[in-house]
């Protein structure tokens, strides 16, 4: 009976573990997000706008990725589809100021990675 109890305990005790790991693009969404406040100095508010956006965005380019496995040029312009469809998204809730600070950021990042 006690063993019964104590596998029981472990099984509930492991379920409840997996169910809150996080997805790996909401990690990325939220990674992105942190950049975007140190970077730009968001708000609370701010920040909070732009994570269900990001893990949107997140979500549909991991999906991508999966789908476009071994396909460079297919994952090339799946991502040139996604990034603007959520850019207007992302510049209302940040501002322009902000995505442009952003955009600067990025380019400085990517030129330095080449």
């Amino acid at each position: 009976m006690k063993k019964g109890i104590l596998l029981l305990f472990v099984a509930v005790i492991s379920l409840s573990t997996f169910a809150q790991q996080k997805e790996q693009y909401q990690k990325t969404a939220e990674k992105v997000v942190k950049t975007f406040t140190e970077v730009c100095a968001l708000d609370a508010d701010q920040q909070k706008a732009l994570l269900p956006i990001m893990e949107a965005k997140q979500k549909e380019l991991f999906a991508a990725r999966e789908k476009f496995a071994g396909d460079k040029e297919g994952l090339k312009t799946a991502n040139k589809e996604i990034g603007p469809k959520y850019w207007k998204q992302i510049k209302d809730a940040v501002g322009k100021e902000n995505t442009d600070k952003m955009s600067q950021y990025w380019k400085e990042v990517n030129s330095k990675k080449k």
